[in-house]
């Protein structure tokens, strides 16, 4: 009975140490008494604070063959207090196989994982408490843990600042895609900033938000100043939630209107519509589908030719695990712009893209990505211009800190067109310092 009594308050004391309080288990019976004295001088030692004393004591018990919960949730505990955070979630892990102790495992699996910024797992393993769990005060934390999240993640204001210097082997004539066989090197800078204005209940089923985005682009070029350019984008979104069918359903209109410049003198206006609907199968994947609408307005006789309509269907489904995420996307553009009297400028495109990053650990990460995009241009004078196009791009990025981040990146694009002058190979290699406030 006494050893009984001992392993519950070291089960409760640890429990203190996480916030929680938990009811006590049946013990088994323990048929080896070494391992039961070296559990009891683990809890005998961590009362008195000496958790390096304990640890030891618990894995002397462990060794000698206890391999009841309450031990892998001490190690836990203690191992998680070191910052040992993989340890941590091994044992932590290893308390889910009692159906009775699983909702305070997962509860403690999850505050391994937001210490490690895995965010999505650690919602995941808080749901599961909530569903499964008997206890009300280790529910009602569960939830206040979550609400807490989802407050956090709906920060009113986000930014994202990126500081980039590249080179470039075969700089591009964007308005007309012509490669001109210079290298040069370039300064690029991204500024985004994010804003929820509010937040209204248009009926208990739809929720909505008024989301306005903010986005600045530019890219200056070191020698080639022809090929600079500017853009300013302003985004207006109202993303809806339905809260049917398993709240699984959002949809997002948006108004967007960019200006930008090219080569120092001002470029195109565009404004335009957007329609998004996303539809969450899991908590690991979920799929969208984008309309957008532009009127693209000149703002430079030279470049008059380009003016029109240019529209975008999109198709992508997401896919994250522990340790990786994949994006893959199918997407059909179509123009009706003024063009020339000799050329199109009006193209069909389809294009594929798949993406991969990998963790390599919490703070590294790895890239890969592909992309072949298909563009047929209306026949003009006799003369259909066909072009195919493969790009493929990797890298890899380091977080220095919750808010610094470096990144390197390196993509080949290979341009193949039945107008042999619009053929191109081009390697970028390109190094940021990324920064969120």
């Amino acid at each position: 009975m006494s050893s009984m009594i001992l392993k519950y308050h070291l089960y409760t004391t640890f429990l203190c140490f996480l916030l929680l309080t938990f009811t006590a288990q049946a013990d088994n019976t323990i048929k080896n008494n070494n391992a039961e004295k070296y559990f009891l001088d683990g809890v005998s030692n961590y009362k008195k604070g000496e958790t390096d004393k304990a640890l030891q004591f618990f894995k002397k018990a462990q060794r000698e063959g206890y391999h009841e919960v309450q031990l892998y949730h001490n190690l836990g505990v203690l191992y998680f207090k070191e910052k040992q955070l993989d340890k941590a979630w091994e044992n932590f892990s290893k308390t889910l196989s009692d159906p009775g102790f699983s909702p305070l495992g997962h509860y403690n699996l999850s505050l391994v994982a937001l210490k490690k910024n895995k965010i999505t797992i650690a919602k995941q393993h808080l749901q599961i408490v909530i569903k499964t769990s008997q206890n009300p005060t280790l529910t009602k934390l569960a939830k206040k843990r979550l609400e807490k999240q989802h407050t956090s993640e709906h920060k009113p204001w986000q930014t994202l600042l990126k500081i980039s210097k590249g080179y470039d082997d075969n700089v591009n004539f964007t308005p007309i895609d012509l490669g001109s066989g210079v290298d040069d090197t370039y300064t690029e800078l991204l500024f985004y900033t994010t804003l929820s204005l509010t937040q209204q209940e248009v009926s208990k089923k739809f929720p909505i938000n008024i989301i306005l985005d903010a986005y600045l682009y530019d890219v200056n070029y070191d020698t080639i100043n022809i090929s600079d350019y500017t853009q300013t984008s302003l985004f207006l979104k109202f993303p809806i939630q339905y809260k049917g069918l398993g709240k699984n359903w959002e949809i997002q209109p948006s108004l967007t209107t960019q200006w930008s410049k090219y080569g120092g003198q001002d470029y195109q206006k565009i404004e335009g519509l957007e329609l998004k609907s996303t539809y969450y199968d899991n908590d690991s994947s979920y799929s969208s589908l984008k309309y957008s609408y532009e009127a693209i307005t000149s703002q430079n006789k030279r470049y008059d030719f380009l003016e029109g309509v240019r529209q975008k269907l999109r198709l992508t489904t997401y896919y994250h695990k522990k340790n990786y995420k994949t994006q893959f996307y199918y997407e059909l553009e179509l123009n009706d712009r003024q063009d020339k009297a000799k050329y199109s400028y009006s193209p069909q495109r389809h294009s594929l893209n798949g993406q991969i990053t990998y963790a390599l650990s919490d703070d590294i990460l790895v890239n890969a990505s592909s992309k072949y995009r298909l563009s047929n241009y209306p026949k003009v004078n006799s003369f259909e211009r066909n072009d195919k196009q493969v790009q493929l791009s990797w890298g890899g990025l380091i977080r220095l800190n919750q808010y610094l981040s470096l990144k390197a990146q390196h993509s080949w694009t290979k341009n193949k067109s039945s107008d042999a002058r619009r053929d191109y190979q081009r390697h970028q290699v390109i190094f940021s310092l990324q920064m969120y406030f």
